[in-house]
């Protein structure tokens, strides 16, 4: 039987199925999560996904999230098919987030590896990040956007040219080389240490640490409260705030954009185990 890649409505599908795993241990265990991203701004303008939107992304704070990890790793056994998958438990999981993931999944990349993790819904640990904004760009901001651009050289199959232009191509060329020696798992450690820089307790102002680029930092309040909004049916938690937290970061969110931007952005594709599945 010929394989074929899961459509995007099957995606969405099998996503939703892990989002209620998620929220069925967060009601149990007391954590509090959030939609993020571009999986919140579905939730308010599309009452789900962005149609074309390939992924789901929650937040926790930090205390929230090390609880849940502690609740994962205890009851591993008994989840499948579901696993959380952090660095933590997958030698080489390649992230510094953790993905919850659907194992009856099989998931192929042409360029970054896979670990095994299948189908998966992305979860990002908040830190403190102080209560100057201007000092935490310089002190983690900056040195995120250099280790994550780094562990991008470091752990693509393929050297990527830089869009902004042969001189610029030329210039990335022989960072893209040392980043290759020192190892993708280098940068990730750095970007790790990163969360230690501030105390969540005495910081006004919380981000993402330890992955993507930029700091996209915002108040502690904004986590503190909560409310429910329909996602494809599934009734979860977003930030109280959610509207000017959207506003601050996207702009009119509400406004779509451009049709040639309407497009799936990860680079991987899905497919169903057949041993988990009948055949189609």
């Amino acid at each position: 039987m010929n394989e074929r890649p899961l459509t995007l409505e099957e995606i969405h599908e099998g996503t939703l199925e892990i989002l209620k795993k998620i929220i069925s241990i967060c009601d149990e265990t007391g954590v509090n999560y959030f939609l993020a991203y571009g999986t919140l701004i579905g939730a308010v303008r599309h009452g789900g996904f962005i149609p074309w939107d390939d992924d789901l992304d929650l937040v926790m704070l930090r205390p929230d999230y090390e609880k849940f990890l502690d609740y994962c790793r205890a009851h591993e056994a008994e989840m499948f098919p579901f696993r959380l998958m952090n660095r933590r438990n997958t030698s080489d999981y390649p992230y510094n987030i953790s993905r919850f993931c659907d194992l009856r999944y099989r998931m192929e990349s042409e360029d970054l590896p896979d670990a095994g993790m299948g189908m998966f819904i992305d979860i990002y640990p908040y830190d403190g990040v102080g209560n100057d904004l201007a000092e935490a760009e310089r002190t983690i901001g900056r040195r995120k956007w250099l280790y994550m651009n780094c562990f991008f050289s470091a752990i693509r199959k393929h050297f990527m040219p830089s869009h902004k232009g042969t001189l610029r191509t030329i210039a990335k060329f022989p960072v893209h080389c040392a980043a290759k020696l020192m190892g993708y798992r280098y940068f990730l450690d750095k970007l790790e240490k990163l969360q230690y820089r501030y105390s969540l307790e005495d910081s006004r102002y919380v981000a993402c640490t330890v992955w993507d680029g930029t700091l996209d930092a915002t108040e502690k309040t904004n986590y503190m409260e909560y409310i429910y909004l329909d996602f494809a049916g599934v009734r979860a938690k977003a930030p109280k705030n959610y509207d000017a937290m959207l506003r601050a970061t996207y702009g009119d969110y509400m406004c779509l954009p451009p049709e040639d931007k309407r497009a799936p952005h990860h680079e991987y594709s899905l497919y169903r185990k057949p041993e988990y599945f009948p055949a189609e």
